[in-house]
């Protein structure tokens, strides 16, 4: 090559943005929100390299005589022809790539440990030890065809990933309700109300919004006994920013739902008339 020297150029994508370019040998590259790639305007000499941080997925035009090598702060990718996604954020403890078809390794940087992947595998670098395992490839890649899959992920990973394409903060309450597990589809262009709606009708966790930031409460954090109530239902759950009562109870008495107004006006559904009293005569006693 005559000495000729790499010039490169940097992309960086910001929460809540995306990006797709093509590479100089013909790969295509998909960059998810807050993620950045540095990448040579041409490929220079025996290896086609380029620098992650963040998330890709990588489409790459197939050379035997030219490796391509995806490289992050922790683990690099080596390939020649193949379809692939690397998760690599630097704030984040593991680095996770998966092969859509072809063949990968995944080498831990520094070290000669390595391991190759098979389509449908994935393999996870976590503090010094490489690991690999079947998974559903859609899962890791659906996020190119505007999905988010999600499949018993534990909550504070999910919206890990959700603040990141919306660009909003998560606060929790409660550190227990990071470990929620959660399994579902997100359309990445709806509304983020319309998606904390899907999750708040698992009746685990509520929602406050506050700018963008969105807090994170436990669904019946305001839980309080009602004297004089049947014993087959639970305590009354109280959201007073919402003006929504709740009381709990069995299968066949379901669910006794009142909403609060201001002007001490009630609504009731599935309830005995009894039951009903007893809980208005509480809301009226206890709440202001």
């Amino acid at each position: 090559q005559g000495g000729k020297e790499e010039q490169y150029n940097m992309i960086t994508v910001p929460r809540g943005g995306e990006f797709t370019l093509i590479l100089s040998d013909g790969t295509q590259v998909w960059l998810n929100a807050e993620t950045s790639l540095r990448y040579p305007v041409e490929f220079v000499g025996n290896e086609r390299k380029v620098y992650l941080e963040g998330e890709a997925f990588f489409d790459v035009t197939h050379d035997k005589q030219k490796q391509f090598v995806v490289e992050t702060e922790k683990a690099k990718v080596q390939v020649y022809g193949t379809a692939f996604n690397v998760y690599a954020y630097p704030n984040e403890y593991e680095v996770a790539a998966t092969l859509v078809r072809g063949a990968i390794d995944l080498k831990e940087r520094g070290s000669g440990n390595r391991i190759q992947l098979e389509p449908g595998e994935q393999g996870c670098l976590a503090g010094g030890k490489l690991t690999k395992r079947e998974v559903d490839v859609d899962m890791y890649i659906a996020w190119i065809t505007g999905r988010m899959v999600f499949k018993s992920i534990c909550l504070g990973d999910m919206l890990k990933h959700l603040a990141r394409w919306y660009d909003v903060n998560i606060v929790f309450t409660e550190e227990r309700l990071k470990e929620v597990s959660f399994t579902g589809e997100v359309k990445k262009y709806d509304d983020f109300t319309e998606v904390l709606d899907v999750i708040e009708s698992t009746q685990v966790v509520r929602f406050r919004i506050e700018d963008r930031t969105i807090i994170v409460n436990n669904y019946h954090k305001d839980v309080v006994p009602i004297d004089g109530l049947a014993p087959c239902f639970k305590p009354l759950a109280i959201d007073k920013e919402n003006q929504t009562i709740e009381a709990f109870g069995s299968d066949e008495m379901k669910i006794l739902a009142l909403q609060w107004h201001p002007e001490r006006k009630f609504e009731t559904a599935n309830a005995l008339e009894e039951t009903r009293k007893l809980v208005v005569n509480f809301i009226q006693k206890h709440i202001k």
